[in-house]
């Protein structure tokens, strides 16, 4: 479990109300990581990193404490429009 799952199930424990509201995506698609910099051309691997596999185990994770995970920053559109953007705004004029 990472560092933020550790954070998620602390929330979705204590959460009173039925959704948890996340910001996951949102590194991945304006390139907050450092790697992005440095080793990564692109920004698919790790999207698709965390569609594939780490968000299931966190949508799985609310569930079982009756929570819906909203992730706004995987929305279609949004991921869409971020990926209009050239990667050299994302990294340097943004």
């Amino acid at each position: 479990m990472g560092g933020f799952e550790i954070v998620l199930l602390l929330v979705v424990q204590r959460c009173e109300g039925d959704t948890v509201v996340c910001g996951q995506g949102s590194d991945e698609l304006f390139y907050g990581y450092h790697k992005f910099r440095v080793r990564e051309p692109d920004n698919r691997d790790s999207l698709r990193k965390l569609q594939d596999s780490v968000l299931p185990r966190e949508v799985k994770m609310a569930r079982m404490f009756g929570k819906e995970l909203v992730t706004p920053y995987l929305n279609t559109e949004v991921v869409e429009i971020a990926n209009s953007i050239p990667k050299w705004i994302h990294l340097y004029a943004g």
